[in-house]
């Protein structure tokens, strides 16, 4: 094979490799979309892709090349991700968003299809749980009112550690009078 023909094939692997990163860029930009995360998360998300991409890079010159660096290798990987964030990208991104949304609409109907029958005795039973809640005054809302909004407030905390939050509450109003 001759020389020139050999840098073809080279510039068309750098060029390919370009499309790769630019692919798994795209891949990142999805997640993150779908996805929710921290600013930590995304920054380890960011150095993962980093580090991706100059292994695919190093993979490309070391296999094509020989581990020879050349300009044009750096060109052919530029062209590469640029060809494919101008015609690929929208079309990857739209229609993943669309299938992740679909799936998601999906999860969504058969975790409500799933839990209607406990939604359900849920509702059902709160009626006379309120009820009974109102008879007994606050003790009810206490023990029975696991549906309402003191059970929310109150939930796990004994009566006795009421009376001490009560306690400690009322000498942080009086120590904050006095200075």
């Amino acid at each position: 094979m001759s020389l020139i023909v050999e840098q073809v094939y080279i510039f068309f692997y750098a060029v390919l490799a370009g499309v790769i990163i630019a692919f798994l860029y795209d891949v990142l930009r999805i997640k993150r979309r779908a996805i929710k995360t921290n600013v930590v998360i995304l920054s380890i998300e960011d150095i993962i892709y980093w580090l991706l991409s100059a292994i695919i890079v190093f993979l490309t010159v070391y296999n094509s090349n020989d581990g020879q660096m050349r300009g044009f290798i750096f060109l052919g990987n530029i062209l590469g991700v640029t060809l494919y964030l101008s015609v690929f990208s929208r079309l990857v991104i739209a229609s993943s968003m669309m299938i992740i949304n679909f799936i998601k609409k999906v999860l969504l109907f058969i975790w409500k299809v799933v839990t209607y029958p406990f939604r359900l005795i849920f509702k059902i039973l709160s009626v006379p749980l309120r009820f009974i809640g109102g008879c007994f005054g606050k003790l009810g809302r206490l023990l029975f009112g696991l549906f309402g909004k003191a059970a929310r407030k109150a939930k796990g905390v004994a009566i006795g550690r009421l009376k001490k939050v009560k306690l400690w509450s009322r000498f942080k109003r009086k120590v904050r009078k006095k200075t």
